[in-house]
């Protein structure tokens, strides 16, 4: 759909404990938070800022609609949303963060249908804790894409944008047939996570995000180069960062966030010319986002 933002450089963040716990599930990792406080990727901001202009006025119908949605449950709550967004919305893909009346009068991409269910749920009932604006990496020819994932009863819900191959209803999102996509974002107004959640296995046709399985062993410096670096967490059935690790961890998170002489002084320099590589790589390939 869209490119999304570069989110890896502007800060040192720690991994919070839920986000490198093995056993941590892939739905509820999608939940998990390494942050509460300012967003650096900017992406909270400019969802709260949408969220201003929307309290200012609703587009028609809206709270009508709302008034529907406070009287349903569960995944028919989730259902009548998704039904209603997609139905108004016409796709434009423009940059912008926008309001529901701003979408739904100037069209939009998938992000602001994500927005736009986001806060209808939010009105109707559904806490902004139990829903999470996901940013999908791009993957072969499929390019980059935002979802909206709700969690019901401890279940894990897709709703996505109009024409895609599932938006005709809510999905379940282990039946989510693009659920092998790298998310390089989830957030909502309650929290975020800037570490990646990868999948695992290859080829477009594969179902894995909610069904990680093993992953071709990385050696313990390149699995914590790439932690280092934002671009994946602690999967689930991999062993958990040791003591020594962790600390390790720190000093390459410091230099890929601040490659000052005194940072690089405390780590190896090839480790420091791998992470000055991957930095290089990833602004060059965001730079012109607008995600």
């Amino acid at each position: 759909m869209i490119p999304f933002a570069l989110i890896f450089i502007f800060t040192l963040l720690p991994l919070a404990p839920s986000a490198i716990a093995a056993e941590t599930s892939p739905g509820e990792a999608i939940f998990a938070t390494s942050g509460n406080g300012a967003d650096p990727s900017g992406r909270i901001a400019r969802l709260k800022a949408a969220a201003e202009r929307h309290q200012q006025r609703h587009p028609e119908h809206w709270d009508e609609t709302v008034k529907q949605l406070q009287t349903l449950e569960g995944v028919e709550k989730l259902e009548r949303a998704h039904q209603f967004i997609n139905k108004q919305v016409t796709y434009k893909d423009l940059p912008q963060w926008k309001s529901p009346l701003e979408t739904f009068t100037q069209g939009g991409n998938c992000k602001d249908y994500a927005i736009a269910k986001f806060l209808l749920l939010e009105e109707g009932g559904l806490p902004a804790s139990d829903m999470r604006m996901v940013s999908l990496a791009p993957t072969g020819s499929r390019p980059a894409h935002v979802i909206l994932v709700a969690r019901i009863n401890q279940k894990h819900y897709v709703l996505d944008s109009a024409g895609r191959s599932q938006s005709q209803h809510v999905v379940p999102l282990d039946a989510f047939n693009e659920r092998n996509r790298t998310i390089v974002w989830s957030g909502s107004t309650s929290g975020y996570s800037l570490a990646t959640i990868r999948g695992s296995g290859s080829g477009s046709g594969e179902m894995i995000m909610t069904t990680l399985g093993p992953r071709p062993a990385l050696t313990t410096g390149e699995r914590l180069l790439d932690i280092a670096a934002e671009l994946r967490l602690v999967r689930p059935g991999e062993a958990p960062l040791t003591t020594k690790e962790r600390q390790k961890l720190a000093l390459l998170r410091a230099y890929f966030h601040d490659p000052s002489e005194e940072n690089a002084s405390h780590i190896k320099p090839e480790e420091a010319r791998k992470l000055s590589a991957m930095r290089q790589r990833l602004r060059k390939i965001y730079a012109a986002a607008g995600l």
